[in-house]
């Protein structure tokens, strides 16, 4: 008999134990305790890293809509920030930069110029 991974085990239970509370919040009226769940599984699989962030990140506004937590322009909003879109270019520049090789011809280059010194006081 093979046991599951306990990476399987901690999802799994996870999920079960989320899916319960937001029962027992729609059943009892009571919705903070349906948000509180799901931000407590968000914080479990994003601490845990059983599945990638970005489906975490997916996941929670998913049941967030679904579960009508709260209304959708409320979960959406932060989305409408500045400081949001910067972040998200500056990430695939980043990405885009180490992709092409750019970063690594340009470390080369710099690194080649240095003539080995690797402070500014060349005494």
């Amino acid at each position: 008999m093979t046991w599951p991974r306990p990476t399987s085990v901690l999802l799994y239970s996870t999920l079960l134990v989320t899916a319960g509370l937001i029962v027992l919040a729609k059943l009892n009226g009571q919705p903070l305790l349906a948000v509180g769940a799901v931000v407590l599984l968000a914080i479990i699989l994003l601490a845990s890293a059983i599945i990638p962030e970005y489906l975490t990140a997916i996941l929670f506004f998913l049941l967030a809509i679904m579960l009508d937590l709260a209304p959708l322009q409320v979960v959406l909003s932060g989305f409408a920030s500045t400081a949001l879109w910067l972040v998200f270019g500056g990430l695939v520049i980043g990405v885009a930069v180490a992709r092409s090789g750019l970063g690594e011809r340009v470390a080369r280059t710099l690194a080649a110029r240095s003539f080995g010194y690797f402070s500014l006081n060349r005494e």
